[in-house]
């Protein structure tokens, strides 16, 4: 996992959702977010109206925790990239911040 916020901010999240000891890399500067082809994104993609319906369900079916405490460059599009023995296997290039990938899907590549 990637991320912009400090160690102990990023190990804080994992926790909260149950994502004890992973692994990670803090990347303020977003150099690797660069490496892997991700930009930073414009109104739309960032504040378009995709984006607040999501967000409005994420808060209110999802209960999702509601918080302006921005962790690293707010602008900063999202990726998931799926490395395996070095390789890329799968990647997932975010359009807007409230897509979402299938995770399930990304990793069937690898589970044999």
């Amino acid at each position: 996992m990637v991320h912009m916020g400090d160690s102990e901010v990023a190990k804080e999240h994992f926790e909260n959702y149950g994502l004890i000891n992973m692994d990670h890399i803090s990347d303020p500067e977003c150099r690797l977010y660069e490496q892997f082809g991700l930009v930073k994104g414009n109104f739309s993609q960032l504040f378009g109206l995709k984006t607040w319906i999501k967000g409005a369900g994420a808060l209110v079916i999802d209960r999702v925790k509601f918080s302006l405490q921005q962790i690293g460059d707010g602008f900063q599009m999202p990726g998931v990239f799926l490395v395996h023995k070095d390789e890329i296997k799968e990647e997932f290039i975010h359009k807007s911040v409230s897509d979402r990938p299938d995770y399930t899907g990304m990793i069937q590549c690898c589970v044999s």
